[in-house]
């Protein structure tokens, strides 16, 4: 009798959290035969981690069939024709887990994450032309080991931070399309965009279905940019930076007086003293 669970129809799925498991003794997967595709997987005999409770589940076997998990259990008959993979009674199965703010951009990264369980990465800027032309397509078309790769294109206001930058709405709005053509999945905003080029990236964005993720716009604000569209922020300390430094967060004891709580860290006002600092700042 078989399992159930709602995420049972993930595309992604079940992946060994404990890979290394099967991958320190080859020979589990050496014995099993390898034929390029196979239209059902079995993983065997492992213990499976469904993330719908903290639960664990011995010796279950795990069928996969169009990609898809098709069901988990303990007496499961396996097809003749599937794809074995036994993880002798100490693998541990668990879904594919997500790592969505790396800058690695090489194939052996790329297999590093896999077998670690990562089954997606978002590559979150600076990629180099050889991984976004060649090594990143060839990986999400199953041609290389690696996770599915989604990949950003940072553009930043100025070249104070050594970034493609574009200073005028005409070219935020090019720069959307040339990503779009390069196969981007996402435009990540930098620090130093101007209010008129953040608003035409998003603009342009929802025009062309290219979400817009990245920093802070020291000039724009997260909460600002969260309103007009950005679905992501890179890093907690965004927060810090462009919303705690300007908001009135002082006590509220009477006669208590409101001030910059960067500026009483000693710190100049609002979050310029990291644009003073660059190397304060995250990618």
């Amino acid at each position: 009798m078989s399992e159930r669970f709602s995420n049972a129809s993930v595309a992604v799925y079940a992946v060994f959290a404990a890979l290394a498991s099967l991958l320190s003794c080859r020979s589990a997967l050496a014995d099993a035969p390898q034929p390029r595709s196979a239209a059902i997987t079995a993983f065997v005999n492992v213990f499976v981690l469904p993330m719908d409770t903290d639960r664990v589940l011995p010796h279950r076997t795990v069928l996969v069939q169009g990609g898809k998990i098709a069901a988990i259990g303990a007496s499961i008959s396996v097809p003749k024709n599937a794809l074995v993979i036994d993880g002798h009674g100490s693998a541990y199965l668990s879904p594919g887990l997500a790592d969505m703010h790396v800058h690695s951009d090489t194939a052996e990264d790329m297999k590093l994450f896999l077998a670690n369980g990562v089954t997606s990465v978002l590559n979150m800027g600076h990629a180099s032309e050889g991984f976004m032309d060649q090594v990143r397509p060839a990986i999400n078309a199953g041609q290389l080991p690696g996770p599915h790769v989604y990949a950003a294109l940072l553009v930043d206001g100025s070249a104070q931070f050594g970034n493609l930058f574009v200073t005028t709405p005409a070219e935020a709005r090019a720069i959307v399309d040339i990503a779009r053509t390069n196969g981007y999945d996402f435009i990540k905003v930098y620090n130093d965009l101007s209010p008129a080029c953040f608003k035409a990236i998003i603009d342009e964005g929802k025009r062309q279905q290219m979400r817009v993720i990245g920093h802070g716009v020291t000039r724009v604000g997260i909460e600002t940019q969260l309103a007009m569209g950005q679905i992501m922020v890179a890093h907690t300390e965004e927060f810090l930076y462009t919303v705690f430094s300007h908001a009135d967060l002082s006590a509220s004891k009477p006669g208590h007086s409101r001030s910059d709580p960067a500026q009483s860290r000693g710190y100049p006002p609002g979050d310029h003293f990291l644009e003073t600092q660059p190397d304060l700042r995250h990618r």
